[in-house]
This record gives structure tokens, sequence and C-alpha cells, in this order.
């Protein structure tokens, strides 16, 4: 197990008897002698190993852009920050997806959608995240390093982040093939649609993150970055790394994100040609013989309004569900896809800080976007409120 922290000006060392440990942080007399950093930089690289023509190219990036653009260390207030954001959102994310449990557990209309299974796996991923990997988070950032500065618990970390990060995509992805299948093919979804399906739909995201997070901590790839925020694969430009990412950037973001703008570009496709359709076949009043009174007319505007407000909130929804789709998972994706082609030091310490947060952000949007957002959830809510007087009443009486 390596883990990396805060070391002596040159980058990283090994020591005898301890975890190598790794901090991106450079002296500042390197960047005024860029090829003095980039000789060093060349006999670490030698030092550890071959990495082959990637590492090549990082060091030929490293010596044309000098050591002060490659290696950037996050400072003290940086890191304060982050760990003030990364507070905020524990606290969102942990109070709306209970928020959510609450509600599809406990309101027996909601329990009878069968869909809403998803949704409930969702809002236990985010709220996994929220409680094993952004608490842990918070105390390193203002702990200097503790607790994932332990190898065993940078391991366990590690697992955490990267199982669940995926199983959120995937999940994700899920909801909207089930969105679109339900939306296209209703007849068939009524009868396709079975619990077991559904279980099968849940099953698959958490299956398929598990089996990508155990390998690095099988590998020995995990590795804390001082100036982070989480427990993270320690990236190099190696043939494995480079087989490892393609596989999990496939299957883990690239297939849900092609799913996702496919499914819903569907469904915006159908609430366009439903709405076409409301304009060139209105519906049909029947007027008396004294002809149409101006209640009349007012009703038809009233309804043509009411529909186009109607689909224009259905627009924006969808477009906000791929835009913070993309916007959450890109970052932290496009990162891990630099550290790859350039190596560790390619990317400065604050990006890297940046897309974990943004990428902790999906953990606070989702449960909003997919229930606390949505009338019927309001609806569920007003039920359960006045049920819970009720029972107070009740027993207040007897």
């Amino acid at each position: 197990m390596r883990v990396p922290n805060a070391e002596s000006r040159g980058g990283e060392r090994k020591r005898h008897g301890a975890p190598r440990r790794y901090d991106a942080a450079a002296s500042t007399d390197s960047a005024a002698e860029p090829s003095v950093a980039v000789t060093m930089a060349q006999c670490e690289c030698g030092a550890v190993g071959d990495w082959g023509d990637g590492q090549k190219m990082w060091n030929l990036v490293a010596s044309l852009l000098g050591s002060d653009t490659v290696v950037s260390r996050a400072s003290d207030t940086e890191r304060a920050v982050a760990a003030v954001l990364v507070s905020a959102e524990l606290c969102i994310s942990v109070l709306g997806n209970l928020l959510v449990l609450f509600v599809s557990l406990w309101d027996e209309h909601v329990k009878q959608h069968r869909s809403n299974l998803l949704v409930v796996s969702l809002a236990i991923t985010d709220l996994l995240t929220a409680t094993l990997v952004m608490v842990p988070s918070v105390c390193a950032l203002t702990n200097d390093g503790w607790p994932l500065d332990n190898p065993g618990f940078c391991t366990f970390h590690g697992i955490l982040n990267y199982w669940l990060t995926s199983t959120s995509s995937v999940t994700l992805a899920m909801i909207a093939l089930d969105r679109g299948v339900a939306i296209h093919k209703p007849l068939q979804y009524v009868q396709h649609c079975t619990w077991r399906r559904l279980v099968q739909m849940v099953a698959l995201p958490w299956t398929l993150g598990i089996v990508f997070a155990v390998v690095p901590a099988i590998l020995d790839w995990t590795a804390y970055q001082f100036d982070n925020i989480v427990c993270d694969v320690d990236w190099h430009p190696r043939r494995e790394h480079v087989i490892y990412y393609a596989v999990t950037f496939s299957l883990c973001f690239a297939a849900p994100a092609a799913i996702v703008l496919v499914q819903y570009a569907r469904i915006l496709a159908s609430v366009r040609r439903l709405r076409s359709n409301s304009v060139v076949n209105p519906p049909v009043v029947v007027v008396p013989k004294g002809g149409a009174s101006n209640g009349t007319l007012s009703r038809q505007s009233s309804f043509r309004r009411r529909a186009g407000q109607g689909n224009q909130k259905i627009l924006v929804s969808i477009l906000a569900v791929i835009v913070i789709f993309f916007v959450c998972i890109t970052p932290f994706c496009c990162t891990k896809l630099v550290k790859v082609l350039l190596g560790p030091k390619a990317i400065p310490d604050w990006l890297d800080m940046l897309s974990t947060v943004v990428q902790f952000l999906a953990s606070v949007v989702n449960p909003f976007v997919y229930s606390i957002g949505l009338k019927s959830f309001h609806e569920a809510l007003c039920r359960l409120s006045r049920s819970g007087r009720h029972r107070l009443l009740w027993s207040a009486s007897v």
C-alpha cells in the first residue's frame, strides 16, 4: 500500500521500511531553474521504473512547460475553501437523501410505483457517499491528512469512492432507460417491468461498481495525495493503468452517458411531438347555438397555456438532468485521463480538488432533481405530514 504525503523538495522518494509517500509540492526555486527540475523528474522516473512511451511524453511536456506549470501545490486557503464546500455538500446531501428515503419508504402511493426502487437505490448511493466518503475527506482536509494517511483506511476509502461513483453513474443511466421505455413503449413496459427486472437493474450498477473498485486495491494502486481530497489511484502512464482506465471509462462513464443522452433525447422528441399535436388538433368543444361565449374561448386559451407551460417544465427538467450528469462526472473522468496520458503531476492540485468537489455535488443535486423537485414528491410529503398530525392528535387525545 502506497500512501503519499508531504515530502522534501524535488517530488517523491522511497522510505526504507515505510510506504512510499507522494506530494505534488515542489520548491519555488525549481520554477526558476526548470532544467534542474526536469532533470530531477527524469531521475525520479528512472528510480521508479520504465513507464514506456507515456512517461517519455510526460517528461517532454514537463521540459516544455516547466516544472512550475506541471506541479502546483494547493495552498492552505484552497484546502480550507475545499473543506467548507465539502462540509456544505455533506450536510445538504444527508438531509436531502434522508428525506427522499423517508418519503419513498413510508408513503403508500409512492411505494406502489415499482420504478421508484431505482430512485431509492440512487438515494442510498448518495447517502453513503456523503457519510463514508465526504466525512473522511473533510477530516483529511482539516487534520493534515488524517485519517486518510493510514494505509488500510486509505485503501478502504478508495474502494468506496470508486464504487459509489461508478454505481451512481450507472444508476442514473438505468433511471433514464426506465423512463425512456415507459414513455415510448408503455404497454410493453407494463408487461415486462417486473420486480425481478427492476432488482436486476438495481443490482447491475452496484456489481459493476464494486468490480472496478477493488481492482486498484488488489493491485496496490491506491494512494492519498496530501493536496487532494480523496484516496485515489496513483495514476501513471503505464500500460496496465491505461487498460484499466479505458475499460472503466467505457463502462462507467461513456456507456451511461450515451444511454442518458439517447433516452432523454427520445423523451424530448416525444414531448415536442405531443405539443405539436395539441396545436394541430386542439380539443373539440361543443358550442351551443347561441355561439361561443367568452368563457368558452378563455377556457380554450387557458388549456393551451397550461399545456405549453407543462411541456416547458418537462423540457427544462430533462435538460437539467442531462447538464447535471455531465457537469458532475466529466471533470472527475477528464482529470484521470490526463494523469493516465501525461503522468500524476500533469494536473494542478487545486484542479484535482475542484474536480472532486464537483463530483461530490452529484450527491447534493440528485435528490432534488429526481425526487424533491417533482410534484408527486410534494404531494407525498403533504400526505405524510397530514397523517403525522393526525397520529399526533390521536395519541394526545388518548
